[in-house]
């Protein structure tokens, strides 16, 4: 039980939370009306979505299609913030708080996904 609280709170304060801030900064520097920004946008939202559902749903605990939907919209989530990713290790930034805003939410999203193919792999 402790250990799915901790869960929980480590997703949401860690993942959830800097998703959702990156979210409303990209959706308002990329909502131009084109079909790549609505693209992206939408892109975005569905891994922030994704890192919710993955702090309310333990992989242990739930089924394997909801392991499956989790894991694409995180999947959806890392396509996006890759290039951001790869830019903030290249050139790291003197502001800790937009590095712990792009790699908690990176590290979280592997750590579910490691989670769910172990566990994927195990139950054949």
């Amino acid at each position: 039980m402790v250990i799915r609280i901790l869960w929980t709170i480590i997703y949401i304060v860690g993942g959830a939370l800097p998703a959702f801030g990156l979210a409303l900064l990209t959706s308002f520097l990329m909502m131009s009306g084109e079909a790549f920004g609505i693209i992206m946008s939408t892109f975005i939202w569905s891994g922030t979505a994704g890192l919710g559902l993955a702090a309310l749903n333990t992989p242990r605990a739930t089924g394997s299609r909801r392991r499956r939907i989790v894991s694409v919209m995180l999947i959806m989530g890392l396509i996006v913030m890759s290039p951001v990713l790869f830019t903030s290790l290249e050139h790291p930034s003197d502001k800790v708080w937009f590095n712990a805003a792009i790699l908690g939410p990176t590290l979280l999203a592997f750590l579910y996904l490691g989670q769910a193919a172990f566990i994927s792999s195990s139950d054949k």
